[in-house]
């Protein structure tokens, strides 16, 4: 546990950021320590904030850096065994992460997605559209993908796998404006906060590009030519616009996202997701017709519901958690009943439950 607690002081020490990508990742659903890291996580993205914006000095931000992260040093000795999932990677029996939760359905966006990236592999920035109702988790797939790219999900079958690569998984939505200036500058602001980059409001960040971003960024900075910097930026109903939209998409990834790139540039997926409130979005005509007309994004197929078909597939592929057939068939209908489809987030949230309860052999 003390070696446990040094190797996260160390990574709070190099990077406040992924320190919590990292936490949130390792504690337990229930965790005691859960609510005080989201605070705390809550605390930073508003300290960068107003520092992108201009409302405080660089001393200030760095004064209230300093003062979360004496709060986690203090959060991370307070933490005991039980706050944390199962240990995969010990001897005897394992337990799986709760990211596999993430693997049903989905295989038409995984197919459309990995014959693109196979055929453009070499090239260091690629660009997708994830469209579809918020129910049906934007997330989920994103966060799929990118633990696909370092081979995470297949640590089930030999959890002593090492990994080869690292997936950076950066999550981000952004202000909606009427004026499309504006609307560029207030993603590459939260594109850089997320990033861990402070930029001062007088500064021309309309004038930056994806290289400079590499270099002051101390998140993309620790990435090498075989890691992935995987980036989900979340456009709500009221951040679209038919005209404002894909106009600033084409400049973000023409002019701030343009070569060449060295070839120790990480590979940089950046997933622009359309989330729709209800089926029947007043927006669905003007987005699909966007997107059949891209020539610089691929839209991976809408995102839809979830059959008893692709819940049965999911079970035969884990279906180490029961004992036998007969109690995988009955966890499986205690979960999912007999409704022949089902959301996404709500798959998700009871796989996470049927895994977690899985993993508490294993405490």
């Amino acid at each position: 546990m003390r070696e446990k607690k040094n190797q996260l002081k160390d990574l709070l020490a190099d990077d406040l950021q992924q320190f919590f990508l990292y936490l949130k990742e390792q504690l337990a659903e229930g965790s005691r320590q859960e609510n005080k890291l989201r605070a705390y996580e809550g605390q930073y993205h508003r300290n960068d904030e107003k520092w992108n914006e201009g409302q405080i000095t660089k001393e200030d931000h760095n004064i209230e850096n300093n003062r979360i992260a004496n709060g986690l040093l203090d959060l991370i000795d307070d933490l005991t065994p039980e706050d944390f999932k199962p240990d995969t990677s010990a001897d005897g029996p394992k337990g799986i992460g709760e990211y596999h939760r993430y693997t049903c359905d989905r295989i038409d966006q995984e197919d459309l997605f990995r014959r693109h990236f196979n055929q453009k592999k070499s090239e260091k920035a690629h660009f997708f559209y994830l469209y579809g109702m918020e129910l049906q988790s934007h997330k989920g797939l994103f966060r799929r993908i990118a633990f696909d790219l370092e081979e995470r999900l297949q640590d089930y079958l030999n959890p002593d796998f090492e990994l080869s690569c690292h997936s950076l998984q950066v999550e981000l939505t952004f202000r909606p404006s009427n004026d499309i200036e504006i609307y560029k500058q207030n993603f590459l602001k939260n594109l850089m906060a997320a990033l861990s980059v402070s930029v001062n409001e007088q500064e021309p960040i309309l004038e930056k590009n994806l290289q400079w971003l590499r270099e002051e960024s101390p998140s993309l900075q620790k990435l090498s030519g075989r890691d992935y910097a995987c980036i989900f930026v979340g456009i709500s109903e009221r951040s679209w616009s038919k005209e404002i939209t894909p106009e600033a998409t084409r400049w973000f990834i023409e002019k701030f996202c343009g070569g060449p790139f060295p070839d120790d540039f990480p590979k940089c997926l950046f997933f622009f997701a359309v989330i729709y409130e209800e089926d029947g979005s007043k927006i669905e005509k003007e987005v699909e017709e966007v997107i059949e007309n891209s020539e610089l994004v691929t839209p991976l197929p809408e995102l839809g519901m979830v059959n008893m078909d692709d819940l049965k597939d999911w079970f035969t592929t884990y279906d180490f958690i029961a004992s036998s057939g007969r109690e995988l068939r009955e966890l499986r209908n205690k979960h999912f009943g007999g409704e022949e489809e089902h959301y996404m987030d709500d798959v998700e949230f009871e796989l996470k439950k049927i895994i977690k309860n899985y993993n508490q052999k294993f405490y």
